[in-house]
């Protein structure tokens, strides 16, 4: 009898720190077993339907695997230097040869037009017409770009020693300037009025309206603008 409470007494104990023991692991277990994991989103070619068999295999999608990613080439962008809006105009993207961002693929006339002086040392003025530039900073030192993709916003710091004196109150070549868009506006206003006036046993009463319209319109280099108003008045009026 006294064997068998020994053996209930140690097998209680060995079930005890067996649980404590659980517990342990449990708590610190995955403080040891954690292991990093990467995950990517993935398309399938197979999934498209090409005309030429065997050419599925011939297209990457792997740019568009990424979240917010273009591809290559030019795009419609708003432009901004220092803060200051520029333009909306096409600009040229490839991929940085130090990631997988676009950056910016610039010449010298943009610059110019942006209001750099290109003149301003021996970088920029090394330039030749239409050559790209694939790093900003290479030629103007402390000058960087930031492209937003979604919204398609270029946003560009170039240090004032080589921006032109006076330029955001000087208005762009005539040369740079464009047609605008094609545009219709309407436009018209309308007011009354009414009086009235006691004059002994007689009373009158007055009634005017005036009417404004405007019409405008827009297409290449023509516009036409068309004004039309009325004047309207009443006459006095008794009333016994």
């Amino acid at each position: 009898m006294n064997h068998k409470k020994l053996i209930d007494l140690l097998l209680s104990r060995v079930e005890t720190n067996l649980l404590r023991l659980s517990l342990i692991l449990m708590i610190v277990g995955p403080f040891f077993s954690q292991k990093s994991c990467h995950a990517e989103d993935y398309f399938d070619p197979d999934l498209l339907v090409t005309d030429q068999q065997g050419s599925i295999e011939k297209i990457d999608l792997s740019q568009f695997e990424k979240e917010s990613s273009l591809a290559e080439g030019t795009y419609l962008v708003d432009v901004i230097v220092n803060t200051v809006w520029i333009s909306s105009e096409m600009v040229k993207f490839k991929v940085s040869p130090h990631g997988e961002k676009l950056t910016a693929q610039l010449n010298r006339e943009q610059l110019s037009r942006w209001g750099v002086n290109t003149n301003s040392n021996d970088a920029l003025a090394a330039l030749k017409n239409g050559e790209y530039i694939d790093d900003l900073s290479r030629v103007i030192p402390g000058a960087t770009l930031r492209f937003e993709q979604q919204k398609l916003k270029l946003n560009v710091e170039i240090p004032q020693i080589v921006m032109k004196s006076s330029e955001s109150s000087q208005l762009p070549a005539v040369d740079k300037w464009d047609d605008g868009i094609p545009a219709l506006m309407f436009n018209y206003m309308f007011s009354g009025m009414q009086s009235d006036a006691d004059f002994s046993n007689r009373h009158a009463r007055m009634r005017s309206f005036f009417s404004f319209i405007t019409r405008w319109c827009k297409l290449g280099t023509m516009a036409v603008t068309q004004f039309h108003y009325m004047v309207a008045t009443g006459k006095f009026t008794d009333i016994l």
